[in-house]
């Protein structure tokens, strides 16, 4: 389904599509012994990370949204989920900086998020149903430093809801 197959009329609420979306990532999560989170907004995602510095941890935020050049009240959200797992820092000064844990590498790890968040099929007529991977980057603190967290985005047209004055 495209974003031309969207009834305008079939409008659905960001708070009910991140919802959807965290609903679907969730058994991801559950089964890689992952947290989940949705962030209410972009700065929100940092407050996330830093209150489990330790955890396997997915957030899943809305970064926006582009009408498309289109009037009709259809439009391409911009949702991004994070996959962070920061392995923190030994305790031991004679011992191995990060630990000697064996670990799934963390683009394993964002490999079969991806996979899995790539499958879902969201409601008909008020989205595209379909997730559309638009790529991965490394997830970074405003003033570029790296975390040990990648960000995945997602696009997915919607309508967006009109209210009419009277």
């Amino acid at each position: 389904m495209t974003g031309g197959d969207v009834d305008p009329n079939a409008t659905i609420a960001l708070t009910d599509l991140l919802a959807r979306i965290e609903e679907r990532a969730r058994a991801w999560c559950e089964a890689n012994g992952a947290k989940i989170r949705v962030a209410s907004d972009a700065w929100h995602v940092y407050d996330i990370l830093g209150a489990a510095p330790l955890a396997l941890l997915a957030v899943i935020y809305w970064a926006g949204d582009d009408d498309n050049g289109q009037e009709v009240g259809i439009c391409k959200q911009d949702v991004r989920v994070v996959l962070s797992r920061n392995r923190g820092l030994g305790a031991k000064p004679d011992g191995n900086l990060t630990g000697t844990e064996t670990k799934a590498a963390l683009f394993t790890l964002v490999d079969g998020l991806r996979a899995h968040m790539r499958g879902a099929l969201l409601p008909e007529h008020s989205t595209s149903q379909l997730l559309e991977y638009r790529g991965t980057k490394p997830f970074t603190l405003p003033e570029g430093f790296p975390l040990d967290a990648y960000e995945m985005a997602f696009e997915i047209h919607t309508a967006i809801a009109l209210q009419e004055t009277p």
